[in-house]
């Protein structure tokens, strides 16, 4: 409740609520707050779940993304190094270009 407003009757809010929420600053404090709630309860999944892998099914992922990044298919390491939580570079940085 941002208290900015007052209605006459409940009735009177609720019809009003879908013009006032686009500026309560409130309700987007609160909504802002949830997405980063939930961003980071998606980095912690992601991270749990690289953590699972192996370090075999870690560098078949790597050379796997190396390769497709070779083979023209952009943001392949960048993407994988995303989902292992690590650094680019160590999967090859995109700056090294296989057979070339």
């Amino acid at each position: 409740p941002c208290n900015e407003v007052t209605y006459c009757s409940e009735a009177c809010q609720k019809h009003h609520w879908t013009i006032h929420k686009m500026t309560c600053k409130f309700h987007a404090e609160r909504k802002q707050k949830k997405q980063e709630r939930k961003q980071k309860k998606q980095e912690k999944a992601r991270k749990e779940v690289a953590d699972s892998l192996t370090e075999n099914q870690k560098n078949v992922a790597r050379r796997e993304a190396f390769f497709a990044e070779n083979s023209g298919r952009k943001g392949s390491i960048e993407d994988c190094a995303w989902q292992l939580c690590e650094h680019p570079f160590v999967i090859g940085g995109g700056s090294i270009q296989y057979g070339r």
